[in-house]
């Protein structure tokens, strides 16, 4: 990537789907995938007795020896010799009866196997054809587990990662199993940008590169685009947004996405997705330590789950109106920095007391929700890196940390998490956070606690957010240092797939809000309000 560029959408993975001989597959690999029983028992599917009498036995053998899919030997691979097409075979086995959870980790288990044999065409055939929701997981698995995070080294040697997927099947099974894999192709090469943006460095990534990016993609899908700059920003009274972004040398933008009024019918829902885009978080004035530091570059990794959930929405078009609003920021120490103590005032004329610097991003989303909130949306979901606290509550690569206003909302988004297999544990809103945040000199502070913290700043956030509302902290989930569930070190591109879903969701079944919130929680919560 040159200096001047900004990550672009990668080459698509592509999908085929084929029926017939898979012995006259044209691949690097040709992998067989079966189900393997709790007590470790496997067994060759009729229809690849062909296969196996062209390979003299050996894919009956090697399961005979009882040992693919067990942890640590997930796949094992079997030289063909020139008796198929294929230069090799990848056994490879998933846990029978595990459901899409346990699929999605068997086909990243595969991703991973496949990365060292520099296998960029893949011949499949899945062992999913009477489970639609399986094969959508093996191959949202394999893409993840195959996926290369961006690298600008000179000497960056690792093998191609995979570009082609071939599956083969019978006709019945083509019928059923088209849609949701070109869906999980489509959805993967999402998150894999998604990803891209994250891993980018910041000198890379700064909030005009970001909303560049974002522009390009609008465009690309057919949406409606508009980034607004710094002078827009300050006329419009975007005060708490203007403020973060005063000490940094790159200028804040915010960059709003739109559904064109004609691309679906008038009484589709709409839904409104809001973003952090902080592109780098030195903390302001209240500095970070040193080891803190680094890893925020991914700071916008909300913002990018938005960008790359909007954009595989645009491809699939469900009958949802989508507004999407992303505030790209750097938080910077300059002499024009904002300080501890300052008062600023968001869109909507609120008051804010700045405790601490270092809580920029709930400035910067409260700006981005009232300016979500002046489309009238059904629905609202905004997407942050927020608060040690969530990772503190959940730890990494685990759950985002999910806080709502309607409990009806709240569950469809549940509903989404499972179904997309991006997990969010729901948490509460208490009225002593609320009383955290009170100011003897403006409406309310923007912080300045450490217990509660995740909690404190969701309520910051309602002050601002039209209903029904669910925030999702994802500060652990963004990226990850080690290899965690389907992810490898780096960006995870978590959220595109769980906002992609409450997008089909919302598309079928409108948007299942209660007017009450959520059980268990004092104050406030259950009464609508302005907005």
């Amino acid at each position: 990537m040159a200096p001047s560029d900004v990550p672009t959408p990668r080459p698509p993975l592509a999908l085929e789907i084929r029926t017939g001989d898979p012995r006259e597959a044209d691949a690097d690999v040709l992998v067989v995938t079966v189900p393997v029983a709790a007590d470790g028992a496997t067994s060759l599917p009729a229809p690849l007795a062909a296969l196996d009498a062209a390979l003299d036995g050996d894919l009956a053998a090697h399961l005979a020896l009882g040992r693919v899919g067990r942890p640590g030997a997930a796949t094992r691979e079997i030289p063909t010799r020139e008796r198929v097409a294929v230069p090799r075979v990848l056994l490879h086995g998933r846990p029978e009866g595990g459901g899409a959870d346990a699929a999605r980790l068997a086909g990243a288990e595969l991703g991973r196997a496949l990365a060292p044999l520099g296998a960029r065409r893949v011949a499949w055939v899945g062992g999913a054809e009477d489970a639609p929701d399986v094969a959508d997981a093996l191959l949202t698995g394999l893409a993840s587990g195959a996926h290369r995070a961006w690298s600008e080294a000179r000497d960056d040697d690792r093998p191609a990662g995979v570009e082609q997927v071939t599956w083969w099947t019978d006709a019945a099974a083509a019928e059923r199993l088209a849609g949701p894999l070109r869906r999980a192709a489509a959805t993967h090469d999402a998150v894999a940008w998604a990803r891209d943006l994250v891993d980018a460095p910041a000198n890379r990534m700064t909030p005009d590169d970001l909303a560049r990016a974002a522009e390009a993609m609008g465009r690309e899908v057919g949406l409606e685009v508009a980034v607004y700059d710094e002078a827009w920003i300050d006329a419009h009274g975007l005060g708490a947004l203007a403020a973060v972004g005063r000490g940094s040398a790159h200028p804040p933008r915010l960059v709003v996405l739109r559904t064109p009024e004609d691309a679906v019918p008038a009484d589709a829902p709409t839904l409104a997705w809001v973003g952090k885009g902080v592109t780098f978080d030195s903390g302001g004035l209240s500095l970070k330590g040193r080891d803190a530091m680094p890893p925020m570059k991914g700071d916008m990794a909300g913002a990018a789950a938005v960008l790359g959930a909007t954009r595989a929405v645009a491809q699939e078009r469900p009958d949802v109106r989508l507004v999407s609003v992303v505030a790209c920021v750097e938080n910077m120490p300059d002499g024009a920095a904002y300080r501890p103590s300052d008062v600023v005032r968001a869109s909507d004329g609120t008051a804010i007391e700045i405790v601490s610097t270092d809580a920029e991003g709930r400035l910067a989303l409260a700006d981005a929700l009232r300016h979500a909130a002046s489309f009238a949306p059904d629905a609202t979901i905004d997407v942050a890196t927020l608060t040690g606290g969530a990772v503190a509550a959940l730890g990494r690569g685990t759950a985002a940390a999910a806080f709502g206003d309607d409990a009806g909302w709240m569950a469809q988004v549940r509903d989404a998490a499972r179904a997309s297999g991006e997990r969010v544990w729901p948490m509460p809103r208490y009225e002593a956070y609320r009383t955290a945040l009170a100011s003897r000199v403006a409406d309310l502070k923007n912080g300045g606690v450490k217990e509660g913290s995740a909690g404190v700043a969701a309520v910051f956030l309602e002050r601002f957010a039209p209903r029904p509302w669910v925030h999702l902290d994802v500060a652990g989930m963004g990226a990850v240092e080690t290899r965690t569930g389907t992810w490898n070190p780096g960006a995870t591109g978590y959220g595109v797939r769980l906002l992609a879903e409450v997008a089909r969701d919302v598309a079928t079944r409108g948007v299942r809000a209660e007017g009450r919130g959520m059980e268990g929680e004092t104050g406030t919560e259950g009464v609508p309000k302005d907005g």
